[in-house]
């Protein structure tokens, strides 16, 4: 059910999606109760000397990036490539075009942010990449992804290799 609430709310337009980001976030974290603990004692222990108002506003904020990632891993999941060309960006991508055009390779390494799939689509969209993902704790979002991967991003991993292959 969850899979196919982000799919219709992928199909609204970006303006809308956007707007209802906080909303979502907030009544997502209303659902998950203990999720609202974990994140306080997480910034606790991270930042013992902040104080107790500037903490309880990165909660507020990391609720509010709750919602925008329910939206973006839809987007990932569902938007055209060319729709996720118009409203995505890579910060720093000169600098993985530059190693593709040196013939180089490098290892990067991504923290497991909120958005971090739409980046990935973004970046094999961009670039000639291979990645991992590691499995998500509710089974039915992992067995979800990794159909997305081997249906969506392998056969276009594949393709991309094709057209690097018979550009040499």
């Amino acid at each position: 059910m969850l899979i196919a609430l982000m799919y219709l709310l992928s199909l609204l337009p970006y303006r809308v999606q956007f707007s209802w980001v906080q909303r979502i976030g907030r009544l997502a974290i209303k659902l998950m109760k203990n999720r609202r603990h974990v994140i306080y004692r997480n910034l606790e222990l991270c930042f013992p000397s902040m104080s107790e108002s500037e903490r309880d506003n990165l909660v507020k904020e990391n609720i509010d990036n709750t919602g925008l990632a329910l939206f973006e891993t839809g987007m990932a999941w569902f938007w055209s490539d060319a729709r996720v060309c118009r409203h995505v960006t890579i910060k720093g991508m000169e600098y993985i075009e530059q190693l593709e055009r040196e013939g180089k390779g490098a290892l990067m390494v991504a923290v497991h942010s909120m958005n971090l799939e739409l980046g990935d689509v973004l970046l094999v969209l961009k670039s000639r990449v291979w990645g991992f993902i590691v499995p998500i704790t509710i089974r039915v979002l992992t067995t979800f992804n990794i159909k997305v991967v081997h249906v969506l991003i392998a056969p276009l991993l594949i393709e991309r290799m094709l057209r690097v292959c018979y550009a040499h």
